[in-house]
């Protein structure tokens, strides 16, 4: 299996309308698990089962992410890798303002939730 992780939106307080009413990640909420309908992301129900079952167990906060469906968004390199080698993926990461600008803020407990996911992830 792959994790696949880049960066989230966040909900902007600015902004708020931008952001899908029931999925809205927020800094220092924990780590994100990234959904696309147009499968912009790699996460599909098992690797999404995965995840939260390894966040779960070991109580680290995850939240979810889903584009707007009228709202092109990025991509990661999740999707590029599967188009590769077909394997279980995940696309995950930290809730973030103002993504590609010079002022991108993030929330410091997530990166935490990170780095403890991902040495889970990577059994040590």
């Amino acid at each position: 299996m792959m994790l696949s992780a880049d960066n989230g939106h966040a909900c902007h307080p600015n902004q708020g309308g931008k952001a899908d009413l029931t999925n809205r990640p927020y800094l220092n909420g924990g780590v994100v698990l990234k959904y696309h309908g147009g499968q912009q992301y790699a996460t599909d129900a098992c690797s999404a089962a995965y995840v939260r079952k390894l966040c779960r167990e070991n109580e680290i906060s995850l939240q979810t992410y889903a584009n707007h469906s009228d709202i092109p968004g990025g991509r990661t390199l999740g999707n590029l890798a599967m188009a590769q080698v077909s394997m279980a993926a995940a696309d995950i990461g930290l809730p973030q303002l103002a993504m590609h600008s010079a002022y991108e803020t993030g929330g410091k407990k997530d990166i935490a939730a990170l780095i403890r996911l991902a040495a889970l992830f990577f059994g040590q």
